[in-house]
């Protein structure tokens, strides 16, 4: 019986020192985690819109609300991403998707006019689809990561999320024309 105590004892104790070590493992980590953050900018008619999330072990990304500064007369530059071909401006929920051209190796060009996309979910991505050999190609989202198949080229252009409502940029996957080489032609 002393003996089964003695197991019982050992046991709470190796479980106690496991306990300090993982909690020591934890606070090591959230350090590293407070030095680390997650900054999101939008910026219309004018006025950016700024927001700093910092990631927790114990309660996961946290968001704060947008902070704003206006940036007319100030002489601070911000990135239009409309002047890119396959660029975006965004006003509320709706992305429009600037115009660009699909190069398709020695074919002709074609030019992918401006689409407007209506962002209703997080994880959505927008893509130009192109049918190989059509010489017709559109822009078009969808919340699956586009894959292409061996009849038609889906090129992802933006990731987008939605946040408490507010839709923004998650990730810029293309900027500029697609060029498709000449072997695919």
């Amino acid at each position: 019986m002393q003996r089964s105590n003695d197991n019982q004892n050992q046991s709470i104790e190796e479980m106690k020192r496991t306990t300090a070590l993982l909690g020591q493992r934890v606070n090591q980590l959230e350090r590293l985690l407070d030095q680390k953050s997650i900054n999101e900018a939008k910026v219309e008619s004018g006025t950016v819109y700024q927001r700093e999330s910092r990631l927790s072990l114990s309660n996961g990304m946290m968001r704060p609300n947008w902070q704003t500064t206006s940036v007319a007369g100030s002489g601070a530059t911000v990135m239009d991403y409309s002047d890119f071909a396959f660029g975006f401006s965004i006003s509320g929920a709706v992305v429009t998707v600037t115009c660009g051209t699909l190069r398709h190796g020695i074919r002709t060009p074609i030019l992918v006019g401006p689409t407007d996309i209506t962002i209703v979910a997080d994880n959505t991505y927008i893509f130009c689809t192109y049918v190989f050999g059509s010489g017709y190609a559109v822009n078009t989202w969808s919340t699956a990561e586009p894959l292409t198949t061996e009849e038609r080229l889906n090129y992802p252009l933006h990731l987008w999320g939605v946040t408490d409502g507010e839709v923004g940029i998650k990730r810029i996957l293309h900027l500029g024309d697609i060029i498709i080489p000449g072997t695919f032609a």
